[in-house]
């Protein structure tokens, strides 16, 4: 729960300094969709990123704790994996939400107010 609130902060924020960019975009006849697929791609890249880098830290230092029990189970992929898929799920949403919500301000508003 509190990486998705983090995750809300960092979405919340980056969509703040780019509200002047969406307006300019959105006067230049991109669409929503596109400016959305933009944001998401740009945050699935970066978490896609965080995955590369700790999933195999985090398969090792648990393999590596597991073992010094005298009754261990094997270490396994698979909560990896739905961990990534999840967290992959809720960006999407996450950024699609805040995305829509600053996407939808009249492009005026943003570029005086932004």
């Amino acid at each position: 729960m509190l990486a998705v609130l983090g995750l809300i902060g960092l979405v919340s924020f980056k969509l703040d300094q780019r509200v002047k960019e969406m307006g300019v975009r959105k006067v230049l006849g991109v669409s929503v969709l596109q400016i959305l697929g933009l944001f998401t791609s740009e945050m699935i890249k970066l978490l896609l990123i965080s995955f590369l880098v700790t999933i195999p830290l985090d398969y090792f230092a648990t393999d590596l704790w597991l073992n010094g029990f005298s009754y261990h189970t094997d270490n396994s992929a698979m909560p990896f994996v739905l961990v990534a898929f999840s967290g992959l799920m809720v960006t999407v949403l996450i950024v699609s939400l805040r995305s829509k919500r600053a996407n939808s301000r009249n492009p005026v508003d943003s570029q005086r107010n932004g």
